[in-house]
């Protein structure tokens, strides 16, 4: 079967990649999973168990300097790739980010021929793209060599595209893919088999997750107040806390009685929380997908999220929720109203779209990707 090297600095802090490496495995390709770590600590994080034909190599090789040294952190990395495995067997290449895993594999395809697929993440053009101007036409000779470009979502291509030169774009469009984020087998396994009819008198808002000041909270505290002038009808309840917005977030909530905190907890509670709310809100942007849209579509909730941000334009508008302006209290009350009256439709909605996320689908369409590749670089 297929032989593939995927190049990920990530993998040891995201979950979610052990999950796609363990039904790649099950569908026969070789993975060679090679993850350039900072700590230590990392080393073996998320090594994915009972997988055949997969090999990992966790090398300890970044330091905090590197964060600030682009070209010589990618060289690194790419020597050591070198180094430590046979790429001469290596049929694709798989970098998960543009600029720290599609710098090294850039590389490799210059000396040694082997294609590359690149994924973009929010770190790619909130960070590196933003700061480093020095290392933009090297993102670019990036995205122009690789044969496939992955994004999450619609919206995530829209921001790519208002970065690539005009006379470039048309190269850089026809290699794009969307292929979104997978959610976790438990949410699927566990979605309501019906869905309660809306309550007439309150409104349960739900979210989970971190205090940042990206997601939007304080906007959406503020929103609710206003729905809540004259009636206290929208109840909020926040579930997580930390982040770098906690003590504002707290001290707002302490003033309003529609509010209420709840600290994290697993996933085995945190789903008895999703099925006795009403809605799921978060206005977040810059936010590359959120999987926690489609744990909450999965318990039959629909979602609030933010214009032209995470899974924007995965679904036609009012299907399983609708996008808000992330900053605008009063576009994020008229919305929430709007999901209050088409409650039961929305939330049938969510619940049917949300098996479209599952690891099974989801890797069928990497696999795709893969194949297609591969077989057009055999007949080249």
């Amino acid at each position: 079967m297929s032989k593939i090297l995927h190049i990920n600095s990530e993998y040891s802090n995201r979950p979610l990649y052990r999950n796609l490496v363990k039904h790649l495995d099950a569908k026969g390709f070789e993975q060679h999973i090679y993850v350039p770590v900072r700590s230590a600590s990392d080393i073996g994080k998320n090594q994915a168990e009972r997988t055949n034909k997969t090999t990992f190599t966790y090398a300890f090789i970044l330091n905090p300097a590197l964060r600030f040294l682009y070209f010589r952190k990618t060289q690194k990395i790419y020597r050591d790739i070198c180094k430590t495995i046979n790429v001469q067997n290596i049929e694709l290449i798989h970098a998960h980010t543009l600029f720290t895993n599609g710098g090294p594999a850039y590389r490799l395809k210059k000396r040694f021929g082997i294609p590359y697929i690149v994924a973009i993440r929010n770190t790619d053009l909130t960070i590196f793209y933003k700061y480093f101007p020095h290392i933009r036409n090297f993102g670019l000779k990036v995205l122009k060599n690789a044969s496939a470009i992955i994004l999450m979502t619609p919206a995530w291509k829209e921001k790519l595209k208002e970065i690539i030169p005009e006379e470039d774009w048309p190269g850089v469009d026809q290699k794009c893919r969307i292929i979104p984020n997978a959610v976790d087998e438990y949410w699927l396994k566990n979605r309501p088999e019906r869905i309660l009819k809306a309550k007439a008198d309150k409104v349960e808002i739900l979210y989970a997750g971190r205090f940042i000041k990206k997601k939007g909270l304080q906007y959406l505290i503020n929103a609710l107040d206003m729905l809540n002038e004259d009636k206290d009808k929208f109840r909020l309840t926040l579930i997580g806390g930390g982040g770098n917005y906690d003590k504002e977030i707290r001290s707002m909530a302490a003033d309003k009685d529609f509010v209420r905190i709840k600290e994290q907890m697993p996933k085995e509670k945190l789903i008895e929380e999703y099925q006795k709310a009403d809605v799921f809100a978060m206005p977040s942007h810059s936010e590359t997908f959120g999987l926690v849209y489609i744990e909450a579509m999965s318990q039959g909730l629909p979602v609030l999220y933010a214009k032209n941000e995470g899974i924007d334009k995965l679904f036609e508008d009012f299907t399983v929720g609708t996008a808000a302006e992330h900053d605008n209290p009063e576009d994020i009350a008229a919305k929430l109203i709007h999901i209050e009256q088409n409650k039961e439709r929305l939330a049938k909605n969510a619940v049917n779209q949300s098996t479209k996320f599952s690891w099974k689908k989801i890797s069928e369409q990497y696999a795709d990707v893969y194949l297609t590749i591969i077989e057009n670089q055999k007949d080249a």
